[in-house]
């Protein structure tokens, strides 16, 4: 990870039997289970440490962790989650945890900025596809990404959002993966609002009301957030992008609703068409769809031609 940084949250010391691991590149997760130290490494895979952790150490390290983060960890609190731009930190405690208090910390990687080079040269698109998708921002057209967990749909969305004007103001709602638009483009107005954390639903009107974005960006995978965006886009006028998982663009909102009525349902995808004209389809190679949707006219902007 580099230099030891303020963000690691404790020192050196206080980190003890962990602080290799904590320094080591490769290294991305760390977990003690109450008896065995299991470490993630990209390049070794993942083994049982050698080490093993005592119970002055683990309890001393959830104090010192608990107290520099602000949060409550104890029998009333079994549960502590606490993150920044470096880790993500999950505790149990012991009161819960069959074999003693577990810790695990989770590195963050600070995510890569696509640019068009890149994005040709690992075959998600070419440089005619990257021209169309950078008139539809200029145009302010509202896209919506669709493929599988294993597409690049949140790849391919931090690439289209830099040819958003920097003045433009966007609001990003983040779901599991986070997009971390802010992180990479530091010279655009950008406004997280997390999932996970409670800050959307039934939030994001309010928020909107009194930033008014732009833009609204999201992989909420949530259907009443969904909801909840297209009803902002509508009432400010903003453009949006949404990312959904599936692998069939009529999959895509039976994913976010699975238990609407068919009717519902049709009502709600000819909403989504209307304020998202543009579809995207990736699969693990690449951009295989576009369409745009025009009322009741469906028309295909490109399609790949498969071998």
């Amino acid at each position: 990870m580099g230099e030891f940084k303020e963000e690691y949250m404790l020192s050196r010391q206080e980190y003890g039997t962990l602080f290799p691991y904590v320094m080591k590149e490769g290294v991305h997760q760390l977990f003690w289970n109450g008896r065995s130290l299991w470490i993630e490494d990209r390049g070794q895979g993942r083994y049982v440490a050698k080490e093993r952790l005592t119970d002055g150490f683990v309890n001393r390290f959830a104090l010192l962790m608990s107290n520099r983060c602000g949060e409550s960890f104890n029998l009333s609190h079994p549960v502590f989650e606490w993150e920044n731009g470096v880790f993500y930190l999950q505790m149990l405690h012991e009161s819960v945890a069959g074999y003693g208090t577990t810790l695990l910390l989770r590195k963050k990687e600070r995510p890569r900025r696509p640019d068009a080079k890149s994005l040709v040269e690992t075959g998600v698109c070419d440089e005619a596809t990257i021209t169309a998708l950078k008139e539809m921002v200029r145009e302010e057209r509202s896209f919506l990404l669709y493929g599988s967990a294993r597409s690049e749909k949140v790849e391919l969305l931090r690439f289209i959002t830099r040819y958003i004007p920097p003045e433009s103001r966007i609001v990003t709602v983040e779901g599991e993966e986070p997009m971390q638009i802010a992180v990479l483009n530091p010279d655009k107005d950008v406004t997280e609002l997390m999932v996970a954390r409670g800050q959307v639903s039934g939030h994001l009107r309010e928020v909107c009301r009194g930033i008014r974005p732009r833009w609204i960006l999201g992989n909420p995978g949530e259907g009443k957030v969904v909801c909840e965006m297209v009803d902002v886009m509508d009432q400010h006028s903003a453009r949006g992008g949404l990312c959904v998982t599936a692998e069939k663009a009529e999959d895509a909102l039976e994913n976010l609703f699975p238990w609407e009525e068919e009717r519902k349902l049709a009502r709600i995808r000819a909403t989504i068409q209307r304020v998202f004209p543009v579809w995207i389809g990736l699969d693990e190679k690449g951009i295989r769809l576009i369409e745009r949707y025009e009322k009741t006219r469906v028309k295909v902007l490109y399609k790949r031609e498969e071998a």
